[in-house]
């Protein structure tokens, strides 16, 4: 082995480990922020009871919004050896995975930038606003903090925008580097499927009439979980050093 494929050898399993534990601290963030499926569970079409429980569970929500950010992070840094794989975008193949990975680690920046807006809702609703606001204008502080937290909906509308695309580039690119079907391939075809998912929901369910929100709400959480497990597993290909995840010419 030359040492140009040892030292990509090790960057991929390096790459690999941050993915893996990316994937963990964004699924940990993700049961155990305040309101969701373990703590103090609410509706999360409820956007007053989800800031009043993110506010009550002040020190929890602070530390699970930093392990989310921090997991895209390191998920971000575990895709990157990938832009190795696109030749310089002179294949169709190519040219999806790089537009894939770009549009996915932008995702991922406007991600984190939703996140960043549930550590300004639980400052508001703790600390007010500056001078002349406290305890005595809690009604003032929720209705400020309420905007905060929509305006932090919208950033995750948008993440899912981004994502349902960049997901389904992402996915065909990265199948076409395997020959042969593997579970690494299987994860590749997963998040065009999650891709799929999210753009049907975002583009045709939603617009169902009486159709309740928690139905979309299911679908997307459904379809990033299932995003998550195909990243893990594609963590795994690259600690492993496969060679479909290495430069051609290595």
């Amino acid at each position: 082995m030359s040492t140009t494929s040892g030292s990509l050898l090790l960057t991929n399993k390096l790459a690999g480990k941050a993915l893996i534990l990316g994937v963990f601290l964004l699924l940990a963030g993700i049961l155990f922020t305040p309101g969701g499926p373990i703590i103090d569970s609410v509706d999360q079409t409820d956007f007053a009871a989800t800031v009043n429980v993110l506010a009550d569970n002040s020190p929890i929500s602070h530390t699970m919004t930093l392990l989310m950010i921090f997991g895209v992070l390191l998920m971000a840094f575990g895709v990157m050896p990938l832009f190795r794989l696109t030749g310089g975008q002179r294949s169709l193949a190519g040219m999806a995975l790089w537009t894939g990975l770009i549009g996915m680690i932008l995702a991922w920046i406007v991600f984190i930038m939703q996140q960043s807006t549930n550590h300004m809702v639980v400052h508001v609703m703790e600390k007010g606003i500056g001078a002349g606001t406290g305890a005595g204008q809690a009604a003032m502080l929720q209705d400020i903090a309420l905007t905060v937290f929509s305006v932090g909906g919208a950033l995750y509308i948008a993440f899912l925008s981004i994502s349902c695309l960049a997901s389904i580039l992402l996915g065909l690119g990265i199948a076409s580097r395997f020959s042969e079907m593997s579970m690494f391939k299987l994860a590749a075809h997963g998040l065009t499927l999650v891709g799929v998912l999210l753009l049907l929901n975002l583009a045709v369910v939603q617009h169902f009439d009486n159709l309740d929100i928690s139905v979309l709400v299911l679908i997307s959480s459904s379809s990033l979980f299932l995003g998550l497990v195909c990243y893990f597993v594609l963590g795994i290909a690259l600690f492993r050093g496969r060679k479909e995840l290495l430069p051609d010419d290595a």
